[in-house]
């Protein structure tokens, strides 16, 4: 998933650094990067793993529904269990 995630953001970068009007100027923030010295997006870049770690810890797998750590979603979210369909007679 991460590198789909950059891979598409490479390509947002590259379309953008074409096709963007000549007076706006756009920049890209890889919060993946090592924070330098004068960074001022270091704050970001340092706390950006734990927000990534909390997300994981979060997460639901896409086909079962199901968390991937402990079920700690709302129950307005958690999938409902409905009984079955009555038996068909013929």
């Amino acid at each position: 998933m991460e590198s789909t995630y950059r891979l598409l953001a490479q390509h947002k970068e590259g379309y953008w650094a074409a096709h963007a009007p000549a007076s706006l100027r756009l920049s890209v923030l890889d919060l993946d990067t090592s924070a330098s010295a004068a960074d001022p997006y270091a704050g970001l870049k340092q706390d950006f793993p734990l927000a990534k770690d909390l997300i994981a810890a979060t997460a639901v797998a896409p086909l079962t529904g199901r968390s991937t750590s402990s079920d700690r979603r709302h129950p307005c979210l958690k999938p409902t269990r409905y009984p079955p369909p009555p038996a068909r007679t013929a």
